[in-house]
């Protein structure tokens, strides 16, 4: 967890984290309502653009696996694919393939014991007749599939977070705190420019759009809105003075549906 002070306290001096029995100064002022003092602490993306959460290539279980596949001669071939699907809970595909070949294996492995089981055997307990033929084939076939299935699945990497799903919730947590500063206090968000992208400023509101403040040139730019919208948003702004609502201005202004449903994550009303 990283220590995440209020816009409204000093910035702590980087890697800073508060010692037991630390208490703020009187004077900073309290957190806004339902600021989360700790957040947790998420890798920043590298700049050279690879994923920030890639994992090492992990080959020892993967090893292990080829082992367990040829040390058994096969007949515990159906392990590795089920390993390999267990270190991606989340692949249903490919977890789904790995099943279907560990299926397979198994039924490999059955149809030898079951033929060894059955067969005709001579006097030393060899197999023997077509029913021996048939056994050694189906091992020999069972003994080359599951070393050549735990050679493939050997090196299966976990799954991989979803980057972009993992920023964009992250900037929607960050909307919905900054969200409740402009509710409960609109003059600590008026002066923390919140919903301002088109104006300098060093706060992240997860990309809030105040429209109450927004000038007209920068509606189309920050909300996506067109021309005569935008036109039909200021007209609006000028006959009312503000909006209390995304509902009042989508009547007052005559937005769409799609329209409104867009704006809707990012409206605020300073």
């Amino acid at each position: 967890m990283r220590f995440n002070p209020p816009p409204n306290w000093p910035p702590p001096p980087p890697g800073w984290q508060p010692p037991a029995g630390w208490n703020p100064d009187p004077e900073w002022g309290p957190a806004p309502p339902g600021w989360q003092l700790w957040v947790e602490d998420r890798p920043a993306p590298r700049p050279d653009g690879a994923a920030p959460y890639a994992l090492p290539p992990t080959t020892g279980n993967g090893t292990a696996m080829v082992a367990v596949a040829a040390g058994t001669c096969g007949m515990a071939g159906f392990v590795p694919p089920l390993y390999a699907a267990r270190r991606r809970p989340h692949d249903r595909p490919f977890r789904r393939r790995m099943y279907r070949i560990a299926a397979v294996l198994l039924s490999l492995s059955g149809t030898v014991w079951i033929l060894a089981f059955f067969g005709d055997k001579d006097g030393e307990g060899v197999l023997t007749g077509t029913i021996g033929d048939v056994a050694s084939a189906t091992f020999l076939l069972n003994v080359i599939a599951s070393v050549t299935v735990a050679i493939m699945v050997r090196n299966t990497q976990p799954d991989q977070p979803l980057v972009a799903v993992e920023e964009g919730l992250a900037r929607r947590r960050l909307r919905q705190q900054y969200r409740e500063i402009a509710t409960s206090d609109p003059g600590l968000a008026r002066t923390m420019l919140l919903g301002r992208p088109d104006l300098p400023r060093n706060v992240d509101d997860g990309g809030l759009l105040d429209l109450n403040a927004m000038p007209g040139d920068q509606l189309g730019r920050f909300a996506g809105l067109s021309r005569a919208e935008t036109d039909r948003v200021l007209d609006a702004r000028a006959r009312l003075g503000r909006f209390s609502s995304l509902d009042e201005l989508a009547v007052y202004a005559d937005l769409s549906p799609a329209t409104v449903d867009a704006l809707r994550d990012q409206a605020i009303f300073v």
